[in-house]
């Protein structure tokens, strides 16, 4: 179950911006899978709390991602969404982060978005260890933070 997970990330999330040192005018968010579902969702309820936002490959989670997409409105940083075009064995990932970009695009919100080369037998594996997309999250997010 997904229950509590956002309160999760926002426990952290306030540590976070409680922090000695920290600058709150450049906080990025960033998660895969079930964590890309919730780092859209921080997004739309905690709108001017990111600089920027990585999405890798966001889970449906029984739906909720469609009920995040129908708050993109929210969102005021710029997005960047990852997949591997073979991310079809657990859920259908890319078609899952096809939703993702429209739903902003449709908002005239500012999206990047990389379909990756298929990756093993499952391309979902791809962004289990740091691998050869951090180069592209690098370049993404050092102009926003």
């Amino acid at each position: 179950s997904i229950a509590g997970h956002i309160d999760d990330v926002y426990e952290g999330l306030n540590a976070l911006l409680a922090a000695d040192g920290v600058d709150a005018s450049r906080v990025g968010i960033m998660g895969f899978s079930r964590g890309g579902l919730l780092t859209l969702q921080a997004a739309t309820e905690r709108p001017g709390t990111f600089s920027a936002i990585v999405a890798m490959a966001p889970a449906s989670a029984k739906g909720l991602l469609a009920t995040v997409l129908g708050d993109t409105d929210q969102i005021d940083a710029p997005v960047l969404v990852l997949v591997s075009e073979n991310d079809l064995f657990q859920d259908d990932h890319v078609t899952l982060t096809q939703n993702v970009v429209g739903a902003l695009e449709a908002e005239d919100k500012h999206v990047e978005h990389i379909l990756y080369g298929p990756f093993g037998d499952d391309g979902h594996e791809r962004f289990f260890v740091v691998g050869d997309y951090w180069g592209d999250i690098i370049a993404f997010l050092s102009p926003h933070l």
